[in-house]
């Protein structure tokens, strides 16, 4: 910032380009977090799920039978070897038949009304579960499954997930600060050349380093202050003279400097912040040809030569990508009909033969008048998003241990295969296996 207060363009660039990125990591850690806390809830529920169907064939015959001894045998074994931390077995009216890890006269807690950590209480879920046998219920078993390993797992997460975001945005202020020295080191030295030439020093010339608008108004300040000196040294460079020189500075060329100036600023910031997108932006004119893109469409599609791709067809830009679409002759087609149209078209999903996913968006582009100007097409890179959302699938319908179709899977498909047999009229088998001995092999 300057003695005045107020904000440099510098600053400016930095300070937004750093809020961007802290709304974009909070909005993927959030997603992040909320992604994990399901899956450690679909465990939980998979593994309550086991549980009471383990209990329902432990505890059902010998509560039929009323063998106090092996009930209390079994759910001392299972508080031991089932990471439960207490196990209360009722009858039907309520009156304590066994117990393990739960204090003789102290009254059972509510069971917990979802599974979810806000739901934890002193580290465990408080569950309840019917004991049934035939269809018919002879008692209830009340017991408190662990949660120290989900919150511990959530937890670290957390931790790990804001080291990261903290890393990203420092490294992301560093290469911004360098990024805006970078892009602003031509506009200083022209505003130092302007104090110089204000304090009478009309041989101060700049340097032109580029063709772009800098570089062209770096070349109208060179002519300006050597028309200048030619006029002070014609006029025999009295003070006078000097004076008339100046005052002959027409006000347009004073105008097309300031709006020069200001259409540089603008377009600094707006090639800056199109740069700190991870979208891949592509602009093409009228005639399709490349008018802009930025660096992400140049990483999204392994385009090694960046620099050429202004001013080529679009068509010769997409083909010269390192990456091989899988079906080129579909996107040949769909780049030609969104040249022809002027309106927003669909989402379009480009597969590629390295397993990527790429998606497309096109928009037109007017100008104030509405008159169509060309076209604007958005890439974006969602190969993960799908990979977590097939592993998010084959979580919910797997067994997290073994890796075969859990309960859940086993229903759906016993459900369909009903359906498509009362459908077709046709006929069907189940076949159940029992497993002697399934405790100990378990």
């Amino acid at each position: 910032m300057s003695g005045r207060g107020t904000w440099s363009l510098r600053t400016k660039l930095v300070l937004t380009s750093v809020v961007v990125e802290v709304l974009m990591l909070t909005l993927l850690v959030a997603n992040s977090l909320r992604l994990t806390h399901d899956s450690l809830m679909e465990q939980a529920r998979l593994r309550m799920e086991e549980l009471h169907v383990l209990f329902n064939a432990s505890l059902a015959p010998p509560l039929v039978q009323r063998d106090y001894g092996t009930l209390y045998e079994i759910l001392q074994e299972s508080r031991r070897e089932a990471g439960l931390t207490y196990l209360v077995l009722m009858d039907r009216d309520g009156q304590v038949l066994a117990r393990a890890g739960w204090p003789e006269g102290q009254a059972l807690p509510s069971p917990s009304p979802r599974l979810s950590l806000d739901a934890v209480r002193d580290g465990r879920f408080d569950l309840v579960v019917p004991i049934r046998m035939a269809g018919r219920d002879y008692g209830r078993l009340a017991y408190g499954l662990s949660a120290s390993l989900l919150q511990q797992t959530h937890d670290h997460l957390l931790r790990q997930s804001l080291i990261i975001a903290a890393a990203e945005v420092l490294l992301s202020v560093i290469l911004l600060t360098l990024l805006g020295l970078w892009l602003t080191r031509h506009l200083a030295e022209l505003t130092r050349a302007s104090r110089a030439v204000g304090d009478g020093r009309f041989d101060t010339l700049v340097t032109v380093r580029s063709d772009d608008e800098v570089g062209q108004l770096a070349r109208a300040f060179n002519h300006m202050t050597e028309a200048l000196r030619d006029r002070i040294a014609a006029q025999h460079g009295t003070e006078e003279d000097l004076r008339q020189a100046l005052s002959s500075l027409s006000r347009s060329e004073a105008e097309q400097r300031r709006y020069a100036l200001e259409a540089e600023h603008e377009r600094a910031r707006l090639v800056c912040l199109l740069s700190a997108m991870n979208l891949g932006i592509l602009f093409v004119g009228t005639d399709g040809r490349v008018i802009y893109h930025n660096p992400a469409f140049t990483r999204i599609w392994m385009i090694k030569d960046a620099d050429s791709l202004v001013g080529r067809p679009v068509n010769e830009v997409l083909a010269s990508a390192t990456g091989t679409l899988s079906r080129p002759d579909h996107f040949s087609r769909h780049i030609l009909g969104v040249l022809a149209t002027r309106e927003v078209s669909d989402s379009l999903e480009i597969p590629m033969a390295d397993g990527r996913l790429i998606t497309q968006l096109n928009y037109p582009v007017r100008d104030a008048e509405g008159q169509f100007i060309g076209h604007l097409w958005i890439y974006e890179d969602v190969t993960n998003e799908r990979q977590t959302a097939a592993q998010l699938v084959y979580l919910a319908e797997r067994d997290s241990l073994t890796g075969l179709y859990n309960r859940h899977y086993f229903q759906q498909e016993l459900t369909r295969m009903l359906a498509e047999c009362e459908r077709n009229a046709s006929q069907g088998a189940l076949l159940f296996f029992d497993l002697d001995e399934f405790k100990a092999i378990n």
